[in-house]
């Protein structure tokens, strides 16, 4: 009797410190932010990508780059969610018997949204992202859930997401090396990611992933000196998608007097 006793007394205590923490916790825990009358969750499950919901895309988006830096916890606590193949088997179950809840949408598309939000809120308000950073790597090579906008917010996360995804453009996933390659031509006048494409374009294994370097060295203003050797070499390959992307690349270096000898040699 003494011992179910004192274990009685060891649960009740556990159970009055964990109520007490809950308690401390909702009490002393921030309202989320708003704009609008809506939170950074409403607005980013907003963000509807499709046709025919443009405006009110861009709406929610400009709504959480006018939030700001305050918008990026909760961003967190978004990203933060992880694929789990039993629970997402469960899960639907549950609700289907009414035991929980229905979601509002599935998690991996409230993710997507939330990648969007964030590559947005570092595209237009220059708000610092980092925070969010190992969250989108982790949903960026993890599925091709969020693969898009995770990757593009992660060229506008600095210097350290533009490290990573130069460093997956030679990781084994096709998939994702594609992708990164594409996220980074929109920060192509960086010069460690012109280093990094031209890298590509010379040692890429995949012939298409090869020729794309040189599509996303277009606009970046390189050396001449090495990106227009690279663009002839390509332009004399007897593919033609590599001869088209050479003249893309070619196409910015114009003023160079081998370069225009070579694109009139090589026809339309």
């Amino acid at each position: 009797m003494r011992l179910a006793r004192r274990k009685l007394v060891v649960v009740g205590t556990a159970l009055v410190l964990a109520t007490g923490v809950w308690v401390g916790l909702m009490l002393t825990r921030k309202p989320p932010v708003t704009h609008k009358g809506k939170t950074v969750r409403e607005w980013v499950l907003r963000i509807d990508q499709q046709a025919g919901k443009e405006k009110q895309r861009e709406e929610a988006s400009w709504a959480i780059v006018q939030i700001g830096q305050p918008a990026v916890p909760e961003l967190e606590e978004i990203l933060e969610w992880r694929p789990r193949k039993w629970r997402d088997k469960v899960r639907p179950w549950l609700m289907r018997f009414h035991l929980i809840p229905r979601d509002e949408m599935a998690p991996q598309v409230v993710v997507n949204r939330a990648c969007e939000a964030a590559y947005n809120l570092g595209e237009r308000s220059k708000t610092d992202i980092k925070p969010l950073i190992p969250h989108l790597e982790f949903h960026f090579t993890n599925g091709m859930y969020a693969d898009s906008a995770a990757s593009l917010a992660l060229a506008r996360a600095g210097p350290q997401g533009i490290a990573i995804l130069t460093n997956l453009m030679f990781s084994s996933s096709y998939n994702v090396r594609d992708q990164s390659a594409w996220a980074l031509h929109h920060v192509n006048k960086r010069p460690e990611v012109i280093a990094g494409l031209i890298r590509v374009a010379n040692t890429e294994t995949n012939a298409i992933l090869r020729a794309n370097a040189l599509l996303y060295l277009n606009g970046s203003d390189g050396p001449a000196e090495v990106l227009v050797p690279l663009g002839l070499k390509f332009l004399r390959s007897t593919n033609a998608y590599d001869r088209k992307m050479a003249k893309y690349l070619l196409s910015g270096y114009k003023h160079v007097e081998e370069v225009r000898a070579a694109l009139a040699e090589s026809g339309p």
